[in-house]
């Protein structure tokens, strides 16, 4: 998996296959190195069709996919997002050799069963569907790496997920569930989790076991305990968990020494861990809309910080960053002064 993206979860990877436009971006992480062309015009492709590996019909105003695209029998990647589909016929079951499909930003209400006969497949997305539930059909896809379903209307995450053993990224934004399954213990190679937007009022136990996960989203849910089971992730560096209603945090929090990017803003914490400044890498972190009254002293040791935002608090004085490596962006209310100059040193 590539490098986490500063603030936000999202990634980019440079490009290095040939395209008869420009490059695809949803191709780019899984055919970066294979000298494919892509084809943006099905009557282009007809030409050659034993050589269309990635064909992207994204925004062409589709009510329906295209019979043709069942034509080209090495298809690798199918790009079918911004159109008006509303379902997917059974002929996709030809496509044997696809490894990357995207439905997303269509109308698509149902999965069908024929879509099991796609088991190459390693990355397929439904994002903003109305997707509300999940065929066992699907459970064959064992060797997904990325899946994504976020703004849609899933429930559930089926025990069967535990299937998906190569998963790398969980991408379930916008649904309405209320509860993991105890798998994690299985599908242990998630490296991103994307939860926000549910109503999640606890993890799984076996949750701990995501020792490779790096970045975690669980914002906009329920939780009014901080969940304990996020202090095992030793690999973490990105953890948003805002807008809960979080009143505090366990001391074994600040046990997870790579978080850089760390989001607590609008929940309901009245104190921060004193030992918080052993969060060695600690690069952005952001308290806003919380019931602050002070931030730990133990802040004063971080080398990394370069930006803290703690506005709509109850704080009377910034804190103080003398080690910090750089110039540290400070964002508080206007009424509480800032006592110092930060530092700026020169590597």
């Amino acid at each position: 998996m590539k490098k986490f993206a500063l603030v936000i979860s999202f990634y980019f990877i440079g490009m290095s296959f040939t395209f008869s436009q420009y490059p695809i971006n949803l191709f780019a992480e899984y055919f970066e190195n294979e000298d494919y062309i892509g084809f943006r015009n099905i009557e282009e492709a007809l030409k050659t069709p034993n050589e269309v590996y990635l064909l992207d019909l994204e925004d062409q105003g589709l009510t329906q996919i295209p019979k043709e695209v069942f034509l080209f029998p090495n298809l690798k990647g199918l790009n079918l997002k911004y159109n008006d589909l509303t379902s997917i016929p059974d002929s996709i079951r030809l496509l044997k050799n696809l490894k990357v499909l995207s439905f997303a930003f269509n109308s698509i209400n149902t999965i069908p069963n024929s879509i099991a006969s796609l088991t190459n497949l390693e990355y397929i997305s439904f994002e903003n569907n109305g997707i509300t539930k999940l065929p066992e059909s699907f459970s064959k896809l064992t060797r997904l790496k990325s899946i994504s379903f976020d703004n849609c209307d899933l429930v559930e995450i089926p025990l069967w997920f535990q299937n998906f053993k190569e998963l790398e990224e969980l991408i379930l934004i916008e649904n309405k569930i209320t509860s993991l399954p105890n798998i994690f213990l299985i599908i242990s190679k998630l490296k991103r989790l994307e939860l926000s937007g549910n109503q999640l009022i606890s993890l799984p136990p076996s949750f701990v076991n995501l020792s490779e996960l790096g970045v975690l989203n669980l914002s906009k849910n329920l939780f009014t305990e901080f969940p304990k089971q996020i202090c095992g992730l030793k690999n973490l560096v990105l953890l948003n968990i805002s807008e809960n209603q979080l009143k505090k945090l366990d001391d074994c929090f600040c046990q997870l020494s790579k978080i850089e990017f760390l989001n607590l803003a609008e929940n309901e914490l009245v104190a921060l861990p004193i030992k918080l400044g052993l969060l060695s890498q600690l690069t952005i972190l952001d308290v806003t809309q919380n019931q602050l009254t002070e931030l730990p002293s133990s802040l004063e040791e971080l080398t990394e910080i370069v930006e803290l935002n703690a506005r709509s608090n109850h704080l009377k004085k910034a804190p103080i960053f003398p080690k910090a490596n750089v110039y540290v962006g400070i964002q508080f209310d206007d009424e509480i002064p800032l006592e110092y100059e930060p530092l700026e040193k020169v590597k």
